[in-house]
């Protein structure tokens, strides 16, 4: 991806390469060399697997319900 806007925020080391938004070459450079070395490419992306994993439904929904277990809990505490 380039680097510009919110996309550093997503890709990391783990799951792909960013690149200047203005250098065309650069980017062709990269997906030229993912494309010969397969290793790289899966390793990478697995890595995107795993990071929006994350954002699954059943994770967020993981998330709220602890959220709202906690908020409840320290609620309660406070009566």
């Amino acid at each position: 991806g380039v680097n510009w806007r919110a996309l550093p925020e997503y890709i990391n080391r783990h799951n792909g390469y960013t690149v200047p938004a203005d250098n065309p070459k650069e980017m062709a450079d990269k997906i030229i060399h993912l494309l010969r070395h397969e290793d790289e490419r899966k390793t990478l992306g697995q890595g995107g697997l795993d990071y929006v994993q994350q954002f699954s439904a059943k994770n967020i929904a993981d998330k709220w319900e602890k959220l709202y277990g906690e908020i409840i809990g320290n609620h309660g505490r406070k009566a």
